[in-house]
């Protein structure tokens, strides 16, 4: 008789057959028998529990296989669950919380995707919602505030369009 692999266990001193644990689980450190996998874990039919990997999780001991987060979701670090995107983040289910680009935001928790703000208004630092562009500024439809081109104006806040400046002024 001879050692049994590190993959494989005998239920008793002196056995001679080697056996292999099942889906969902792994050889225990003593190699006597087998243990589940953890909870972040799984294990499909070779008997080596693995982590789970980017956009999947698995919430209970045993998994044969993980589960993949929604968009506007990521794992949380140990792979056990999904957690939300916060606000000014968003998943498009890649599994990964991204901070929304530049002149974009995201209001509420768990966003697929970000919005665009609209006319006389752009993103504000934090990207969790929109602000109005300042005075002498302006914004089409593109989120982005602009400063009003020479000779031109704007007397208020959130405008969309500059106003040319009269003859002599």
């Amino acid at each position: 008789c001879h050692s049994c692999p590190l993959d494989q266990y005998s239920s008793h001193s002196g056995a001679c057959e080697c056996l292999s644990c099942g889906a969902g689980s792994e050889v225990n450190s003593g190699q006597d028998g087998c243990q589940l996998c953890d909870p972040g874990e799984f294990s499909a039919d070779n008997g080596s529990c693995q982590l789970c990997q980017g956009n999947e999780f698995s919430t209970h001991s045993g998994a044969t296989q993980c589960d993949s987060c929604d968009c506007g979701t990521q794992p949380n670090f140990a792979f056990t669950f999904c957690r939300e995107c916060t606000r000014s983040f968003f998943s498009s289910g890649n599994g990964v919380c991204q901070l929304c680009p530049r002149n974009q935001y995201s209001s509420h928790d768990g966003a697929c995707e970000c919005n665009t703000c609209g006319p006389g208004s752009e993103a504000n630092n934090a990207r969790n919602g929109c602000q109005l562009c300042d005075p002498v500024q302006f914004s089409t439809n593109s989120g982005t505030c602009q400063q009003c081109p020479l000779h031109t104006f704007s007397s208020h806040s959130g405008s969309c369009t500059c106003h040319s400046c009269g003859s002599g002024s």
